[in-house]
Order: structure tokens, then C-alpha cells, then sequence
């Protein structure tokens, strides 16, 4: 279950992703979809809510994302999140 302010922040962010005509994707793995399960909890979510990646093994985790391997250490998760947003 998705508590109340998490839906509430996700709300706001959706509302002003879709204000700007922008998108959302995420990669999560120890929050195990809970982020994009609160955003498609929201009506009308899939107008801005692109896709979502759940994975739990780190040598898996720079695939979906477009990341690099050494990333995944630890070392460039800034560049992994930029990484997999622009793509």
C-alpha cells in the first residue's frame, strides 16, 4: 500500500511533468516499484509516465537503464540517472 504523502508528492510532480509536456521514467530496486506503483496509482498517470524498471541485481541494472557497467559500483550514479533520462 502506498501511504498518503507519497501519493500526494507523486501527484505534484505528474502534475507539473504533464504542465510542461514531459515524461516520466524510472529505475528502481530496493523501493520494488513502489515509486511508479504510486504514479500509476494516479488517473491519468500514463499521459506522462513513460516506463518503469524494477530489478534487484546490480549487474542487471545498467542494461535497461543505458548506464555504464562501472556504475553499477557505485562510482557514476549521477551519470546513470542522466543517463537513463535522456534516453
Amino acid at each position: 500500500m502506498v501511504d498518503a504523502e507519497l501519493m500526494a508528492l507523486a501527484a505534484r510532480v505528474g502534475a507539473g511533468l504533464h504542465a510542461r509536456r514531459l515524461s516520466l521514467a524510472t529505475a528502481e530496486s530496493c523501493t520494488g516499484g513502489l515509486i511508479a506503483g504510486a504514479v500509476t496509482a494516479i488517473a491519468g498517470s500514463s499521459d506522462w509516465f513513460d516506463r518503469g524498471f524494477v530489478t534487484l541485481r546490480l549487474c542487471r541494472q545498467d542494461r535497461p537503464a543505458g548506464g555504464a557497467r562501472r556504475d553499477v559500483a557505485g562510482s557514476g550514479r549521477g551519470q546513470r540517472a542522466r543517463g537513463a533520462g535522456d534516453g
